[in-house]
């Protein structure tokens, strides 16, 4: 720290001295403590009257005539670790169906289809989708579906220690053959399964309350979209209150047979490692 006489010979000699980057360590009446860097603090330094100080502040010192004070506080110099993105896979990409309109298939009761990540298949279906056209006297087997995806904890999927800062999903939306909407918008929710507690096989999709559905743009046949997930949910999903994220409507202008995930996985994680 340059002591006052030294201030003092810098402005005899028309020399500027530099203000300073410190973090305030101790409060004291009137006063407060800085640290400079490793090492001692300096003690009873006065600040502005607009400044309310705390411990732990990053603030600008500057000097005066005879003393340094604490002009205010400045906001922390940005991470020198660049941020890294990993892909993940589904571990589970369970699907559950319901027929809408063949008897022979119980209309209205929801089945257990099968654990599509397992299979190796990277195919996720999403609402009220029909079969492809068959042949003469053929009637198209309508179905709701929905798509319950299991990538493991979020924390599991990056260095102990890192900050995440974004998660997103990507798909291509591909077609099953039959004729689709247009547009098609993904549309999430939350879930609490996991590979323990998997969606019973006669129950309807159970979400978390209060995630979902988000409704997201429309995607046309063939485009690729990046769907980034709220802050709310990634803190959540962090927390366990959701285990993960799921495809489902049950409106036809909403099918999406099906949401084709990269071989690299769909769930794409930004974090900053530790330093």
């Amino acid at each position: 720290m340059t002591s006052p006489a030294a201030v003092q010979r810098m402005i005899r000699e028309a020399v500027p001295p530099q203000a300073r980057i410190g973090i305030v360590t101790a409060l004291g009446s009137g006063s407060v403590t800085v640290s400079f860097g490793p090492g001692a603090t300096t003690p009873n330094l006065g600040y502005n009257p607009a400044y309310v100080p705390a411990v732990g502040d990053q603030v600008l010192v500057v000097p005066s005539t005879s003393s340094w004070v604490v002009l205010c506080k400045v906001a922390a110099a940005p991470s020198l670790v660049p941020d890294v993105t990993v892909r993940a896979r589904a571990v589970h990409a369970w699907q559950k169906a319901r027929s809408v309109n063949l008897p022979e298939h119980a209309p209205g009761t929801w089945y257990y289809q099968y654990d599509n990540a397992v299979g190796g298949y990277r195919t996720y279906p999403q609402g009220r989708a029909p079969e492809p056209a068959g042949g003469p006297g053929h009637v198209p087997r309508l179905a709701d579906w929905a798509t319950v995806l299991y990538h493991g904890t979020l924390a599991s999927l990056v260095p102990s220690g890192s900050t995440i800062t974004g998660v997103s999903l990507v798909y291509q939306r591909v077609s099953s053959g039959a004729t689709m909407p247009a547009l098609a918008p993904p549309v999430l929710y939350g879930h609490t399964h996991t590979p323990g507690s998997p969606p019973p096989a006669a129950a309807a999709p159970s979400w978390a309350a209060g995630f979902g559905p988000l409704v997201y743009p429309p995607v046309a046949m063939g485009e690729t979209t990046r769907i980034t997930l709220p802050s709310t949910w990634v803190t959540a999903w962090l927390a366990g209150t959701i285990t993960g994220v799921g495809l489902w409507s049950d409106r036809s202008d909403q099918a999406a047979p099906y949401w084709e995930a990269p071989e690299t996985g769909d769930l794409e994680i930004t974090h900053t490692p530790p330093a």
